[in-house]
């Protein structure tokens, strides 16, 4: 996994920042995390950003002291089921250190996520054979040995019917500012332009690929995940250099990025025409206009009892419980809030 995560700051911090600035303005604040006892390093750093005092973070799992299996085993008690982690069906994250039931019991709930994360693997593995969704291991592979069959099933249709397309693929190596012990410059950043030549049924996009072999004289290998592509222009021995090739795979319906460069040109650029400068990002949330921004919401006191444990709020009933306890109906006060 190449690159920053931001997936969490457009769909969260984002949106928060747009509240903060349409509504409460430079108002101060409470802002409640549910950091659990156990992540302190997290608490750690976040406590510093308090906005020259306008925002006063507050803790409460780990006030309560509650790890993330005291706050799983409450929900379940609330809810009758298990709670799942707020992420999607799709992310790469989800397999790493103990998230591998957790990840295995969505794909088993809702097989047409699962059958998303498959689809969107196999076309990043034809464009790199390296880009498998886990570290080490392919969604497939994570599929089939959990026997998804269902899964499975919807992902092949999806590949099957789908319409192929030829992709010519660029990389660019531009040269390291240092040197290596022989005075050559080393490998510097890799960058990645992706061109469709042509689409079409997934027997023609074979045949272009090989009649586009023929024409550079370049044969047609399989690789690991079972991809035919042809080594276009083969990658040099010093740097900067370049490589070329094309690979048949499913058609992407996303606006295609422009041929990477170096930021500047100069010496550490490989040789070939330079394209526009932007790359093509990850559309972000827009963001909602000041009339239409909601009203502040009005918290109540959200402290620990002593006897009886903390409260949690319910906002689908409107209600306040206590564990183990009857659901409360709101008071004036909370009706108001």
């Amino acid at each position: 996994m190449a690159g920053g995560r931001s997936c969490s700051d457009r769909s969260k911090i984002e949106p928060i920042e747009w509240f903060l600035a349409d509504v409460l303005q430079r108002a101060p604040y409470v802002h409640l995390l549910g950091f659990s006892v156990a992540e302190g390093g997290r608490i750690a750093k976040d406590r510093i950003h308090t906005l020259n005092g306008r925002r006063t973070p507050r803790y409460l799992l780990a006030e309560w002291t509650w790890d993330r299996a005291e706050a799983a085993g409450y929900l379940h008690h609330a809810f009758g089921g298990q709670w799942i982690r707020s992420a999607c069906g799709f992310c790469c994250y989800a397999n790493a250190h103990r998230g591998s039931d957790e990840l295995i019991y969505r794909w088993s709930i809702d097989p047409h996520a699962a059958a998303d994360a498959l689809v969107f693997e196999q076309r990043a593995l034809g464009l790199n054979p390296h880009a498998a969704l886990f570290a080490k291991r392919t969604a497939y592979d994570v599929a089939r040995e959990h026997r998804l069959h269902e899964a499975l099933s919807l992902a092949e249709y999806r590949l099957a019917t789908s319409t192929r397309a030829l992709y010519e693929v660029r990389r660019p190596y531009f040269a390291a500012k240092t040197h290596t012990a022989t005075g050559t410059p080393g490998k510097g950043p890799v960058r990645r332009s992706v061109a469709q030549l042509a689409t079409g049924s997934r027997a023609a996009m074979h045949e272009q690929l090989r009649t586009l072999a023929r024409q550079h004289r370049a044969p047609v290998h399989i690789d690991q995940h079972g991809f035919p592509r042809a080594m276009l222009l083969s990658k040099g021995e010093t740097y900067p250099t370049r490589r070329v090739d094309a690979r048949p795979q499913p058609r992407r319906h996303r606006r295609q990025r422009p041929a990477a460069h170096s930021k500047n040109g100069g010496p550490n650029a490989p040789a070939w025409p330079r394209c526009a400068r932007s790359r093509t990002a990850m559309p972000r949330l827009k963001r909602p206009p000041p009339d239409r921004a909601p009203a502040p919401p009005r918290c109540g006191d959200l402290s620990v009892p002593a006897k009886d444990g903390p409260l949690w709020y319910d906002p689908f009933p409107r209600h306040v419980r206590q564990p183990g306890r009857a659901a409360a109906t709101w008071s004036d006060a909370g009706q108001d809030a």
